[in-house]
């Protein structure tokens, strides 16, 4: 972690070096008492501070303006400083602002605050708790990295973006009783996680997966993320090597930049319904991803994408055509070529289903069945349940016949018996071209049987192994 320290603060410094040196070019410099400021119209940015003293009070204003940031390095290695008020005039704490102040105990972040910048705090090794206000929607990477005392965290649900290393190597950190089946909780985020983690769901009501919080988890086969989730980092996911299946809830309105970037055996993904952009490199070298779902809700697809996803032949989009037409396109956004891409619009009264999986689409909705369908003998089977209630049927066992199963509809009435060749619709018999069976004590029918008599139509798409019905 020491080399990822170094590493992290050479990269972020040196990025720094070719910024503009100051984002206030036109402003005024000046000091106060030990407080060196730039004056730009009407608000004051504490830039320096030459004092020594244990205790510093940032003033709310300096020549009757308000003081609305602390900017990047301005008080970074102040080892003499215990104690900092900042007072609720401030917006923003910079990138470095108390970096190395390794006296510091005790910091007031005030309700007011709304982004912690890069490696703040950094390496603050006295600090011991950490209050951050429901005004902070943004805390930037490594901004607590290496406060090695830092043991107690209250982190509001109000945070959204949390960079990585944020805190890490932090006494909290290194606390097992803060780590939960492998991963790492703080309040309502998901923070990191074990490297070695093989599977998980991620509990109830948390809001927020941390940048880079399962990147490099090799073994990660699966991961079930709940409909509490909203945001999810940047590179949250990138080299899941092992992940093959990736359901997104419809309560995630944001993903990170290259979020599942390198998920070498990902093949399937379904997208949120509230997803309004597919950020850069969001999938980049998925090489075995097939099928991927998308809604209507996505109005831009950014660059590179789909880009080394040399498998990807089809996007099931819920939607009409005319709006996957609007959509906003960067280059290289697919990364092969667009005549190798199909696209399969689908209505939203439409069910969708795959082989071996056991998500479905069904009126735009993700529903998830126990079983997957299968093919036998050539045969699309499907759990009859869970597609002639799709189709508006009723399904009925036989009391007196306990093989017997009745599928009924207005005006239609189907009885399938367990093994039998044939069924009877509306008392006339029926050849099947493959028999009703049992498994996992699921009833399994041919699925273009039932979907045609109960007045649909089946389309099977063989490059992506799943069929679409519509009513």
């Amino acid at each position: 972690m020491k080399k990822i320290l170094k590493t992290f603060i050479l990269i972020v410094i040196l990025a720094a070096t070719f910024l503009p040196s100051s984002a206030y070019a036109e402003a005024k410099r000046g000091t106060y008492k030990n407080f060196i400021y730039l004056q730009d119209n009407n608000e004051i940015v504490i830039v320096g501070w030459n004092g020594s003293s244990k205790e510093v009070t940032i003033p709310e204003k300096i020549n009757g303006k308000l003081v609305v940031e602390i900017a990047g390095q301005a008080f970074a290695e102040c080892t003499s400083l215990e104690t900092v008020t900042i007072p609720k005039s401030v917006t923003k704490i910079g990138d470095f602002a108390f970096y190395g102040c390794t006296s510091l105990q005790s910091v007031t972040i005030p309700n007011g605050v709304e982004q912690i910048g890069r490696a703040a705090f950094c390496e603050c090794s006295a600090l011991e708790s950490i209050k951050i206000p429901d005004s902070v929607s943004v805390i930037m990477e490594g901004a607590f990295l290496e406060c090695m005392s830092l043991k107690e965290i209250s982190l509001p649900d109000s945070v959204s973006s949390i960079g990585f290393y944020v805190f890490a190597e932090t006494a909290y950190y290194h606390n097992q009783s803060n780590w939960s089946d492998g991963v790492l909780y703080i309040g309502n985020h998901l923070l990191n996680a074990s490297a070695d983690i093989t599977e998980c769901e991620i509990r109830q009501g948390t809001k927020t997966i941390a940048d880079d919080a399962f990147a490099g988890c090799i073994q990660l086969e699966t991961v079930i993320i709940p409909d509490s989730v909203t945001s999810i980092g940047r590179e949250a996911f990138q080299r899941c090597d092992s992940l093959t299946t990736v359901l997104i809830p419809d309560s995630v309105t944001t993903i990170g930049v290259g979020a599942f970037c390198d998920c070498s055996h990902l093949t399937d993904v379904i997208l949120s319904a509230n997803l309004t952009e597919l950020g850069t490199n969001l999938f980049n070298g998925c090489s075995e991803l097939k099928r991927v779902v998308m809604y209507d809700s996505v109005k831009k697809i950014g660059d590179h994408v789909f880009v080394n996803c040399s498998e990807l032949c089809c996007i099931n989009y819920i939607g009409a055509e005319e709006s996957w037409e609007a959509i906003e396109f960067e280059s290289e956004a697919y990364g092969v070529e667009a005549d190798e891409i199909s696209v399969r619009l689908i209505d939203d009264s439409a069910i969708l289903l795959t082989i071996g999986k056991k998500e479905a689409i069904i009126s735009g909705k993700v529903v998830q069945n126990d079983v997957a369908p299968m093919i036998v003998n050539d045969r699309t089977m499907l759990p009859i349940r869970f597609v002639a209630e799709g189709l508006g049927a009723e399904v009925l066992w036989s009391s007196s016949e306990p093989n017997q199963v009745y599928l009924k509809k207005e005006g239609l009435e189907i009885v399938i018996t367990i093994g039998a060749k044939t069924a009877m619709v509306n008392q006339q018999e029926i050849s099947l071209d493959s028999p009703a069976f049992i498994k996992q004590n699921r009833t399994y029918l041919p699925i273009r049987f039932v979907a045609e008599y109960l007045g649909a139509e089946v389309e099977w798409d063989e490059n992506t192994e799943s069929v679409m019905i519509t009513k």
